[in-house]
């Protein structure tokens, strides 16, 4: 594994996509890498500023690409391709625009969440702020989490409280590395016995799950629930 002085690394994510300039199918590795002193406080000894970023101090870096047309392993050691942010294992997502694969997750910089993605073609990594809690609601507060819409990125942003009887914001982003360009896609009101969103069907269609775990779609034009089968 990546070994850089004064860090000491451990394993993170992974992803698969698509590369369009070399037509390569490619796996990209990523290792967590923590200061040599850092401590992960436990929970109830947190102080506020680690509740909001339990991942203060540490950086995520692209560790080794496999290449599936020349079946082998590329190692990096390169602080350019890493982001200063922790990455989170359950939420991430890819997107295909203008011939360009880009792996997405959703992380902790030292302040915020933001987008932490990795372009398939240049391989590149660079970070996008979400909108502001002002707009989307506070960390404390909400629970985001990425899917694809239109082969863009869309944030799924839902409260916290009243668990089986949430709404549901959908923002969907427009240009990496800017704030702007964020846009509200639709609201779902509140669907009693609804627990969590899993991601897009056609028709830009939310797929959900309620509490018994029995899965349907939410149509934005007509507000009605769907059959996914059916």
């Amino acid at each position: 594994m990546t070994n850089v002085k004064d860090e000491y690394p451990s394993l993170g994510q992974s992803g698969f996509g698509f590369d369009f300039l070399t037509n390569d199918y490619k796996v990209v590795r990523i290792v967590d890498l923590y200061p040599v002193n850092y401590i992960c406080p436990k929970r109830g000894q947190r102080s506020q500023e680690d509740e909001m970023n339990p991942h203060r101090g540490k950086r995520s870096q692209v560790d080794a690409i496999y290449s599936l047309k020349n079946d082998s392993w590329r190692k990096f050691d390169d602080k350019s391709l890493s982001v200063i942010c922790g990455i989170k294992c359950y939420s991430r997502t890819y997107t295909t625009n203008n011939n360009k694969g880009i792996l997405s997750w959703l992380g902790n910089d030292t302040y915020a969440e933001i987008i932490a993605s990795f372009d398939m073609n240049e391989e590149v990594m660079f970070t996008t702020p979400i909108p502001d809690d002002s707009v989307i609601g506070s960390y404390e507060e909400t629970f985001r989490s990425l899917s694809a819409v239109n082969e863009c990125v869309a944030l799924i942003v839902y409260p916290l409280t009243k668990f089986y009887d949430r709404c549901w914001d959908v923002w969907v982003l427009h240009e990496y590395g800017v704030k702007k360009p964020w846009t509200n896609l639709y609201t779902v009101e509140r669907i009693p016995g609804v627990e969590r969103a899993l991601g897009f069907w056609k028709n830009n269609e939310l797929l959900l799950e309620d509490k018994l775990g029995q899965l349907f779609l939410h149509c934005p034009i007509t507000e009605e629930k769907v059959n996914p089968s059916g």
